[in-house]
């Protein structure tokens, strides 16, 4: 009876530390009872620079699906800024610049864990798939041009649309507003693939805080013209940073 009564209560007590056990880790393991997370931050790319904003469910402990979208701006590889030599107060402006492209991207993917994140302040490693629609604004590029005065009337500065064929770096007297010619502006529907990894480092599990490293293609439904007298692309390849800043939804 008291062999019986010890292993009785040895085994309460196993019981009691196994029941222990459990909760500690779910109390540290606090992701399994998350339902969802949300996150903005900034990414610097091989063709410039955007913003994004991203929203993710859970779908187990170590998976979720992620929605995400990018506002970018990009850069053709052969803009050089130049400066108007004799008026050091005119805008810079990229010579044979025809548009400027800005890219609103919208992706659906999931996000898988690699690696967990063992300790309060350790990193997760995961990786990042996505793809979907991408949608280029192309802006045609207006420039303040010089007419020429007279004895009675100085020079003119005309905003106009930049034409290679007329305008000649004599009479460019350097870039017009960054709105100007808004209301101009054509779309270029296409669409987007990504793979990345993803680095999560926040100290406090509700808390998220990331970096992003990884590679996205973009394919519109024609070239998109950029600049004159040299090639434009239509399918584009960009390597990515991606900081991320956001919260975890129970």
């Amino acid at each position: 009876m008291r062999v019986f009564k010890v292993i009785t209560i040895n085994l309460l007590f196993l019981i009691a530390m196994g029941f222990g056990s459990v909760r500690a880790q779910s109390d540290d393991n606090t992701k399994l009872y998350y339902s969802a997370d949300y996150s903005g931050g900034g990414i610097v790319h091989s063709r410039g620079f955007g913003v994004n904003f991203r929203y993710s469910q859970y779908l187990t402990g170590s998976s979720k699906r992620i929605w995400s979208a990018e506002l970018l701006m990009m850069k053709h590889p052969k803009e050089k800024k130049v400066y108007n030599p004799y008026n050091d107060n005119a805008r810079g402006y990229f010579y044979g610049k025809l548009n400027s492209l800005t890219s609103l991207r919208m992706h659906i993917g999931r996000q898988d864990v690699i690696f967990g994140k063992e300790l309060d302040k350790g990193v997760e490693i995961s990786w990042v798939y996505s793809g979907g629609p991408i949608l280029g604004i192309v802006k045609p590029v207006y420039l303040e041009i010089t007419e020429q005065g007279t004895i009675a009337r100085p020079d003119i500065i005309n905003v106009e649309r930049y034409d290679p064929e007329v305008h000649n770096p004599n009479i460019i007297h350097g870039r017009a507003g960054i709105l100007t010619g808004l209301g101009n502006s054509s779309l270029v529907p296409g669409a987007s693939a990504r793979v990345a990894m993803n680095f999560e480092y926040a100290p406090l599990d509700k808390t998220l805080k990331a970096l992003e490293v990884g590679a996205v293609i973009d394919a519109y439904s024609k070239e998109v013209p950029i600049m004159a007298n040299t090639d434009n692309n239509q399918f584009w390849l960009t390597f990515y940073i991606n900081i991320q800043f956001g919260k975890k939804i129970i």
